[in-house]
């Protein structure tokens, strides 16, 4: 099994993580209010979970590439705002070019 890098800090990826969780959060409530919607709690606790889960991810693989501390903060809080669901079709769209695929490779027959 890899080790992490002698840099990371289990304090700071925590943090990093609910900052991402935060802003997937607020992201909802200000969606909601722009539609006049009223939030509901299990809504917002999924969103918050999503995001969590996503920058988890995200914030792994900054750190893979190396990025600064700061940086990875900056891209785990700004996944956590745009959220789950659109992070998902960018990387999702990502990772289609970089195999070489198109959806039709994949849809179900």
């Amino acid at each position: 099994m890899q080790k992490p890098p002698e840099t990371f800090d289990v304090l700071i990826a925590i943090l990093w993580i609910l900052l991402g969780g935060y802003g997937g959060l607020m992201a909802y409530l200000m969606r909601s209010a722009d539609a006049n919607i009223k939030p509901t709690f299990w809504r917002a606790f999924l969103e918050f979970n999503a995001a969590v889960s996503l920058g988890t991810v995200v914030m792994l693989a900054c750190t893979a590439m190396g990025w600064s501390t700061l940086w990875t903060g900056v891209i785990v809080s700004s996944v956590g705002w745009i959220g789950a669901k659109g992070v998902v079709a960018i990387i999702e769209a990502l990772l289609f070019k970089r195999l070489g695929l198109t959806k039709d490779d994949v849809k179900e027959k």
